[in-house]
């Protein structure tokens, strides 16, 4: 009873402080490594797939922890690095992409669960995926991230399959997911919409100085540089 009870305390403390390293984001540039490494210190897995698919262009745009894959002796192997490509290419026939479009349902799910027996062995054999890189047992949550977007979260392991608790585990943090990719998505497109203003605004006779809520300079124009150190003569 104690050790289970320490087992709990330590998961709930990894998961508190992975959403809180999600919601700390604030670039989306690098945002699927730190999403992909936050979930990976709860959920141990060989390898974790985060990324899109575009429902209309039947495109997907994936990243992979660890994205090299490399022999014995050091060597990069190209034929396993290429899965991903391959998972790419084949996207739109993934069984748990499938399944997420043919119920709605935005629970994790782990592939043993909604293939049957004679299914999920005919996929861990013959799926370019799953055998370059032994990911025999696969678990994933989809999100819609646009009108056309499909945003995919898959973690695979070779030698023993995905709990029913980890499972659970996903879909708890599935929500705040979500809410840390469009907080930053706001966040970016607010900078975005900044730029353009202060580009607007500048001109020989006008310039822009743009103020932190402690008074600090966030960004200043070269106009604006420039008369304040005529006008403070430094």
């Amino acid at each position: 009873g104690v050790r289970l009870i320490e087992l709990l305390r330590r998961e709930v403390a990894a998961v508190v402080g992975s959403v809180s390293d999600l919601y700390d984001q604030r670039e989306l540039q690098g945002f699927a490594d730190r999403t992909m490494g936050a979930l990976l210190t709860i959920i141990p897995a060989d390898r974790i797939v985060y990324g899109d698919f575009d429902i209309e262009r039947q495109a997907a745009h994936l990243s992979m922890q660890p994205s090299v894959v490399k022999d014995h002796d050091g060597t990069v192997d190209g034929t396993l690095n290429g899965a991903l490509s391959g998972l790419e290419r084949n996207f739109g026939t993934h069984p748990l992409y499938r399944y997420y479009l043919q119920s709605g349902d935005q629970c994790a799910h782990k592939m043993s669960r909604v293939r049957t027996r004679t299914q999920f062995e005919r996929y861990s054999r013959d799926d370019e995926f799953a055998r370059q890189l032994a990911a025999r047992f696969q678990m994933g949550v989809f999100f819609a991230a646009g009108r056309t977007l499909v945003t995919a979260i898959l973690l695979t392991r070779a030698g023993r399959d995905f709990s029913d608790r980890e499972c659970t585990m996903l879909t708890m943090l599935y929500p705040h997911l979500v809410q840390a990719f469009r907080n930053t998505a706001s966040l970016n497109r607010i900078g975005r919409d900044m730029n353009e203003l202060v580009e607007l605004l500048e001109g020989p006779t006008s310039s822009v100085i743009v103020l932190a809520g402690d008074g600090c300079v966030m960004r200043w124009t070269e106009q604006a540089r420039t008369w304040i150190a005529q006008y403070c003569r430094t």
